[in-house]
């Protein structure tokens, strides 16, 4: 919702005439929201604001909206069986070489995985350097799919695929290691874990999005 108010926004200023269709009674989406009795504002659905989304706090920042946003937080990863590992607030920490930060930094946050198990993803890190080394190449890994270039590079672990490389691309891409490609998965984990260490830090908007944000 905040993408498509906010390309509206900059089609206004380019001097064209906008007209902006909601389906939802309130804007800023189709999510119902209510109060707790102590009259805290609760909204439904996944709200968080992640560490990347420069566009919107510019635009936030731009239109006068003042402090409506939380510290940043650590973020967590669940899966059925629970929590399986947290993340600091890793811009407040030194930024090592990727993937070092990454793997150092939430090393000691994992509650599940044996170290022995996610150590096996160094056998994947040729794959991640190489697969778009060129057109061909990337082409072979995109015939691919994700969960064959896991399962099958000797060395990885049954249990790092299933409890952790799996549900990630779940929850970054929608989608599991049968439904995408080697390349797609490669792309994804590339983004969050070698280029921008970051993006996962987190924070949240102090009440209702409508509220704080569209109706201010």
């Amino acid at each position: 919702a905040l993408a498509g108010f906010g390309a509206c926004y900059q089609l206004l200023k380019d001097g064209f005439e906008v007209t902006l269709v909601d389906a939802a009674e309130a804007p800023g989406g189709l999510s119902r929201g209510w109060r707790t009795p102590k009259g805290r504002a609760v909204e439904a659905g996944i709200k968080g604001f992640w560490y990347h989304y420069f566009n919107i706090y510019n635009l936030i920042e731009e239109l006068g909206i003042e402090d409506p946003f939380t510290d940043w937080t650590q973020s967590a990863f669940w899966d059925p069986s629970g929590i399986q590992v947290e993340a600091p607030v890793l811009q407040d920490l030194p930024r090592l070489p990727a993937p070092l930060g990454t793997l150092v930094y939430t090393n000691q946050y994992f509650r599940r995985l044996p170290a022995a198990d996610r150590l096996t993803a160094l056998p994947l890190i040729p794959a991640m350097l190489s697969y778009d080394a060129d057109a061909a190449t990337y082409a072979d890994y995109d015939r691919m799919t994700a969960r064959q270039l896991f399962r099958d590079t000797p060395g990885v672990s049954p249990r790092l695929y299933d409890e952790f490389l799996e549900p990630m691309l779940l929850v970054l891409m929608f989608a599991g290691g049968t439904e995408l490609s080697a390349a797609a998965a490669l792309d994804v984990f590339y983004t969050y874990v070698l280029a921008h260490q970051p993006d996962f830090d987190v924070r949240w908007c102090k009440g209702s999005v409508s509220e704080r944000i569209f109706q201010p």
